[in-house]
């Protein structure tokens, strides 16, 4: 019997939610399955989160959506090595230092590294308050997940030839 191979998906938002998840990478599921692959998705907000996520109220259900989404990332590290590609669309967790994103890197076996606009510039003003909450600093969690992963899936052009300078595999497309 062939094994079965498999596909770890950690992504910001619930599945079927996100225009850019459905763009990037969910529309390709049926076609992975066909091709013998086995998906899971690891979104860092619930739904409960999700619904909330951009209101002008509910802090304290903001702030425990989020911690609850480090929570999952913890379970996460410990089931890495389940898979064959382990695919991140945006970033491993929204706040913080890379460490995340270097334990990621560290536990995978292959490492795909999918971002659909200009992340990994640098930005001092979010956008608005409630968009502070994911904002944190992407630009320096995207360079390394740039740099350190197996494959980097870009929306443009424009960014292709930063994207194969700086990973050290210089594998990086867009689509």
């Amino acid at each position: 019997m062939p094994k079965v191979k498999k596909i770890l998906i950690l992504c910001p938002y619930p599945q079927g939610i996100a225009a850019g998840q459905r763009f990037k990478y969910e529309q390709y599921f049926k076609s992975w399955e066909e091709r013998g692959y086995k998906i899971e998705v690891s979104s860092f907000f619930d739904m409960k989160t999700w619904d909330i996520l951009y209101e002008e109220s509910n802090y304290l259900l903001k702030i425990i959506g989020t911690l609850k989404g480090y929570l999952r990332r913890v379970r996460d590290i410990f089931i890495l090595r389940n898979f064959e590609i382990v695919y991140i669309f945006m970033w491993v967790t929204p706040l913080g230092a890379t460490l995340f994103e270097r334990l990621v890197r560290k536990f995978s076996r292959s490492l795909v590294y999918d971002f659909d606009d200009a992340v990994f510039l640098d930005s001092n003003k979010p956008k608005s308050v409630n968009l502070s909450i994911v904002g944190g600093s992407k630009a320096i969690k995207s360079r390394f997940l740039i740099s350190s992963s197996d494959h980097v899936i870009l929306s443009s052009p424009f960014h292709l030839s930063y994207c194969k300078d700086l990973n050290i595999k210089r594998m990086a497309t867009y689509i």
